[in-house]
């Protein structure tokens, strides 16, 4: 993958719906999101966008393998992916 440019252009922040801002600042406060980049190429369907961010909010917190391998392992597939944002984002390690 050449450069780090989005093939598909996330949603400019002021054209955001109230709904996904919100969904997008709430998530980022609680470190749900290290980066908004690929939540707002999601926002594209705000339908896909809550379904998402639901989905994240009934999982984020509980895994089996506790905050810090699953940090590694986010970490680590992003890196496999190619993931740039992923790749480059602070973990939310408590």
């Amino acid at each position: 993958m050449e450069g780090s440019m989005a093939r598909v252009a996330p949603v400019p922040w002021d054209d955001l719906s109230d709904d996904a801002r919100a969904r997008i600042d709430g998530g980022l406060a609680s470190g749900m999101y290290s980066t908004p980049l690929p939540v707002q190429i999601v926002a594209h369907s705000p339908s896909a966008l809550r379904s998402m961010d639901e989905s994240y909010k009934a999982f984020f917190g509980r895994s089996a393998i506790g905050q810090r391998l699953q940090e590694l392992v986010r970490l680590r597939s992003a890196q496999l992916g190619a993931c740039e944002p992923c790749s480059l984002s602070a973990p939310v390690i408590g």
